[in-house]
């Protein structure tokens, strides 16, 4: 699935102002190699080569790191350092990784290549730890390790620099619930939203890293910034070599709230000098959310409600003009009957769709509703947004559910077009419950006014 093609193709009869010519200079990509650590009967390679796919259940993908000292536009990346795989003497098995040529016998092997001397000014980035075998087990030699990780028989060494760190795991949840809503958020993909339940329904579906409940940036000059990782996600991929993006942060403040932040890959790497084993990092932009529970709305009474406030946020360089995805969702297959609300007439119109994209709405008060089957009492995800540079589009993807993990998808995407500040937010309420109490939803935000932009308030 080209996930750009279905985020913005035919989006322009959403909107009739003008469109100006984006040049986000200040926005240049990185191209990253991954630092991989094989493991031979109690020995550890380092290498940024692409391992064996029969490695599998022997290879870590620890860390992301530039493959150049230069950015795509060749400038110099400042507070770099080469980093080597060393070994002593001629076809000898005693490695060792270090920043420099080392003394005692050991010569470079090969350039594993870069990493930064300060974390400071490089949101996102994490000691690169040297560990070294302790004797007590029979490990031998030296290797990587993340921080915070232990390898039986070896022993931190010390810091040889900094770099993006990779989760070991395919799923690292952070958990937040309130009014029958759970939201399970994953570290392992840049804080994206993996899960989200109403009582006892999953909605979200993950069959790749362009899924998900997330936010991207596209920019007039073919970059597409994304949160949850590049197309090199997907289920055919293994683990280790999948291109997730690196998360700053993802964290409950309460019961209620949850936030996270993701420095974002590109979604199409080999357009940008990148490809399988090289995903390409935006480095000076954070892509997340700010989501909030049971939202009490501006009369703050807690209603114990399934909506929820959700705040896409983009921080970075100020760009003339962007298309975002704030956010999409892709549902799970078994969701596939589709209604537009309007709020004026507070009404909901039933929409025909089959492996097709649908415009619903744009530059007005709107919201859509895609439910489990026909009736007011189905199950049902519904959102709703008010900005008059912001549209609502539905896409079909229908086929055998397949669960979490199917390739056959329903999705909403809230699409906006226009400007963005350094830091701009964008406010879209999510509902989950049956399609009758939804629309009841919807019609309150209405009767309040909210807006997705602007003042509004949001607590």
């Amino acid at each position: 699935m080209n996930r750009m093609s279905v985020a913005i193709v035919g989006l322009w009869s959403l909107w009739s102002n003008t469109v100006v010519s984006a040049d986000p200079s200040d926005l240049v990509g990185i191209k990253l190699g991954t630092l991989w650590r094989l493991e031979h009967a109690g020995r550890y390679e380092i290498t940024a080569s692409i391992p064996p796919l029969a490695c599998a259940s022997g290879c870590d993908a620890l860390y992301y790191a530039p493959t150049s000292s230069t950015d795509l536009r060749g400038r110099p990346i400042p507070d770099l350092s080469p980093l080597y795989r060393l070994k002593r003497g001629a076809g000898a098995r005693d490695e060792d990784i270090g920043v420099m040529p080392a003394s005692h016998g050991y010569s470079p092997d090969g350039n594993l290549g870069y990493v930064w001397t300060q974390a400071d000014g490089h949101p996102g980035v994490a000691p690169v730890i040297r560990a070294a075998a302790d004797g007590a087990t029979g490990a031998a030699g030296h290797t990587l390790m993340l921080p915070g990780e232990s390898i039986r028989g070896f022993s931190a060494s010390g810091t040889l620099g900094y770099a993006y760190p990779r989760e070991l795991r395919a799923e690292t949840l952070v958990s937040v619930s309130e009014g029958d809503v759970t939201v399970k958020s994953n570290a392992a993909t840049g804080g994206a939203v993996w899960e989200w339940w109403w009582k006892t329904r999953q909605f979200v579906n993950d069959y790749d890293y362009g899924r998900q409940v997330s936010m991207a940036v596209y920019t007039d000059d073919g970059k597409a910034l994304e949160e949850g990782g590049d197309e090199f996600g997907g289920p055919a991929i293994p683990l280790y070599a999948r291109h997730p993006s690196p998360t700053l942060y993802l964290r409950n403040s309460d019961s209620q709230r949850q936030s996270s932040r993701a420095v974002p890959v590109e979604w199409l790497p080999d357009h940008f000098s990148g490809g399988s084993n090289n995903p390409v990092i935006y480095p000076q932009v954070a892509l997340g959310k700010e989501l909030t529970l049971n939202w009490h709305g501006p009369d703050h009474v807690d209603r114990k409600w399934p909506v929820a406030l959700y705040e896409s946020i983009y921080e970075g360089p100020a760009l003339p003009v962007a298309t975002v995805e704030a956010p999409t969702a892709y549902l799970t297959a078994e969701f596939t009957t589709y209604y537009k609300y309007d709020p004026k007439t507070d009404s909901l119109t039933p929409i025909t769709i089959y492996h097709d994209k649908v415009n619903v709405s744009g530059g007005t008060a709107s919201g859509v509703i895609i439910a489990s089957g026909a009736g007011a009492d189905a199950v049902a995800m519904g959102v709703y947004i008010n900005d008059p540079n912001a549209g609502l589009v539905i896409y079909d993807n229908a086929g055998p559910s397949g669960g979490k993990f199917g390739s056959s998808f329903s999705k909403w995407g809230v699409v906006y077009r226009s400007g963005l500040i350094p830091k701009w937010t964008f406010r879209s309420w999510i509902a989950t419950d049956n399609v009758r109490n939804i629309q009841s939803y919807f019609h309150q935000l209405y009767l309040w006014h909210v807006t997705s932009r602007g003042d509004s308030p949001t607590h």
